[in-house]
Order: C-alpha cells, then sequence, then structure tokens
C-alpha cells in the first residue's frame, strides 16, 4: 500500500471515528433529554403532594438514567476512537514523532503511544 492509499485509509478512519462519535452524541443527548424530562415531571408531582412511592415518572427515571449512563460509556468509547483517530493521521500519515504529536496535542508521549496502539487492535466496543 502506497503512502497516498495510507493517508486516505487514516482520512477516512477519522472520518468514519467522528460520525461515530456525533451519532453517539445525539443518542445521549436524547436520553439525557428524556431523563430530564421524566426528573421533571417526577418533582413536580412531588412538590404537588403525589406520594413517592410508585410515582411513575421516578421509576421510568430510573430506567432512563441507566440507559443514559451505558450511552456514556459508548461515548468515551467513540471520543477515544476519534482521538486514536487523530493519532494516526499526526504520526502516520503527517509523520510526526510520538513526541511532536504530544506537544501538538498537548498530551503526553505515553498517551499517544497508547491511542496510536489502539489503532493496531480489532474495532472493540465500550467495555471491550
Amino acid at each position: 500500500m502506497g503512502a497516498s492509499s495510507a493517508g486516505d485509509d487514516q482520512a477516512r478512519r477519522l472520518r468514519r471515528r467522528i460520525e461515530e462519535l456525533i451519532a453517539v452524541c445525539g443518542r445521549l443527548r436524547a436520553q439525557l433529554e428524556a431523563l430530564e424530562t421524566r426528573l421533571t415531571q417526577s418533582h413536580e408531582r412531588l412538590r404537588a403532594g403525589v406520594p413517592a412511592v410508585g410515582e411513575p415518572a421516578l421509576l421510568a427515571a430510573a430506567t432512563e438514567s441507566a440507559r443514559a449512563t451505558a450511552t456514556v460509556r459508548e461515548y468515551e468509547h467513540a471520543l477515544r476512537m476519534v482521538r486514536s483517530a487523530v493519532v494516526g493521521v499526526l504520526v502516520d500519515q503527517q509523520g510526526l514523532s510520538f513526541s511532536a504529536a504530544a506537544q501538538q496535542l498537548g498530551v503526553s508521549r505515553t498517551v499517544v503511544s497508547r491511542l496510536h496502539d489502539e489503532l493496531r487492535k480489532p474495532d472493540q466496543g465500550p467495555g471491550d
């Protein structure tokens, strides 16, 4: 594979990772909005004197919270994959050393090394 082809692959990977992160952000936003709605409903009903025991909006909020927590893990994974792809572009495509990439990104060389190692692993989901 030539240098241009490898660079194209790196750019495609970065674009794909950003698209994945955008999608996760949309899901997380929707889940947080649903959680906020449930909590607001529950809060209003509790202020109106409805007993907390069996309050349906409060029970639904617990479910929404669990969903949002799982999506936060997806978000963290997607963000790590974007960072890894950025490191791949800087190191593999632009030819920066780990030290130079670290300086440009404002992180340690160790972080750059770990992110670069992510590129070599098979694609894993959050928690893998």
